[in-house]
């Protein structure tokens, strides 16, 4: 029997992007499951839409995306939209918050959804929150890509005598950490000493940062290095807060799995998604987000090496037991059966109507014309300060 032929399609090649549904993809092609192809959005032509049996819209909000998964549906293929948060309601502290507050990103992203046949998300409040626009969902957790069973069993701490604290995530948490977490760091460096507990941040950059004198490592965009310079953090404890709002209870629980595969034992929010996967004081530390909580709760790990390496070898056995790629591929293969057994209709490439408009970098040029019309160039220009301040 042939093999389906799955394309997914993306604005950009990002970090969700890849965890939740290419490196698995990718994965289920090696095994000889399935043909899989990824392209960035503005690069998809006739040939790419006429060949597919399945195409995965991942993230989608643009006209030119809508425009492919319309032309997909006249042509019988199945149609399925990836997403891995709430874009419908990104918070106004949020970088992105203009983009995604903005009607024709919004009205495009629902035409997307309702096309679709069927909705994958990595967590059940985003598949009760979509259910207007898709009746039929499917949560498939995503996996630790950061796992490896080598290096995480020949795992080396820290031989300096000293502790490292690191957070890692995007910079929309910039303000949030740093009104919750300026006093705890504040007190743990002045009970411990700066020599004996080292902070570290990476991607979003709080005030104390320089306040404090503490080591700041620019946000990765790319996966490949994001995961090549975590890895060389050698982190003992991992900060991951997170806001108690229904928008973040529809996030991933993506730090656990970072921290856990690592080796690191984590402190996280005592909020959702967080609690679909952590168990207190077994497999993570969950506290309040109280500065006062976060203090005790990093205070516990520093004092207590018996705790850290318990929670770590916990949380670790969880990745290795539920998470690994292999695991979570064969969760999508017995989940989503199209991905393996969806033949579409023969289609020749001139039965597809859909017109590629010029190179891709004059697509991309049009598609923010189109979206923000005359604010085009301030939302450029606020683009571009954005990546000189953040790399990103």
């Amino acid at each position: 029997m042939d093999r389906t032929n799955v394309l997914g399609i993306c604005q950009r090649h990002i970090p969700s992007a890849e965890v939740g549904v290419i490196a698995p993809l990718k994965y289920l092609q090696e095994l000889g499951k399935l043909n899989f192809t990824f392209k960035e959005s503005a690069e998809v032509d006739k040939d790419d839409i006429a060949k597919s049996d399945v195409i995965i819209c991942i993230r989608c909000t643009e006209k030119i995306e809508y425009e492919i998964i319309k032309e997909s549906k006249r042509l019988n293929k199945f149609v399925i939209y990836f997403l891995d948060d709430d874009l419908l309601n990104v918070p106004k502290t949020a970088n992105s918050s203009g983009y995604f507050e903005n009607e024709n990103v919004r009205n495009t992203l629902i035409d997307i959804l309702k096309e679709s046949d069927l909705l994958w998300t990595t967590n059940s409040n985003i598949a009760d929150r979509y259910k207007t626009y898709i009746k039929k969902s499917i949560i498939i957790n995503a996996p630790a890509l950061l796992y490896n069973q080598y290096e995480t069993n020949h795992f080396q701490k820290n031989s300096e005598g000293s502790l490292k604290v690191g957070f890692a995530g995007g910079i929309d948490h910039e303000y949030f950490i740093n009104d919750l977490l300026r006093e705890p760091v504040k007190k743990l460096l002045e009970e411990f000493g700066t020599e004996y507990v080292k902070f570290e941040f990476m991607g979003a950059r709080p005030r104390f940062i320089d306040e404090f004198k503490l080591n700041y490592i620019p946000y990765q965009s790319n996966p490949n290095e994001y995961r090549n310079v975590i890895k060389q953090r050698n982190w003992d404890i991992g900060l991951a807060p997170l806001q108690d709002t229904e928008f973040h209870s529809c996030k991933y629980f993506n730090k656990f799995l970072e921290y856990g595969a690592l080796g690191v034992a984590g402190v996280y929010s005592n909020v959702m998604p967080f609690t679909f996967v952590i168990s207190n004081k077994e497999n993570g530390i969950l506290v309040d987000n109280t500065s006062e909580s976060w203090y005790q709760g990093i205070k516990s790990l520093i004092v207590d090496e018996n705790k850290r390496k318990m929670i770590m070898n916990k949380a670790n056995k969880k990745i290795e037991n539920e998470f690994t790629l292999e695991k979570i591929a064969d969760e999508i293969s017995s989940g989503i059966m199209e991905l393996l057994q969806f033949k579409a209709p023969y289609c020749p490439i001139s039965k597809v109507k859909y017109k590629k408009f010029g190179s891709s970098k004059l697509i991309k040029i049009v598609q923010l014309i189109r979206t923000h019309k005359l604010a085009t160039p301030k939302y450029v220009l606020k683009r571009i300060l954005l990546y000189r301040k953040t790399g990103y």
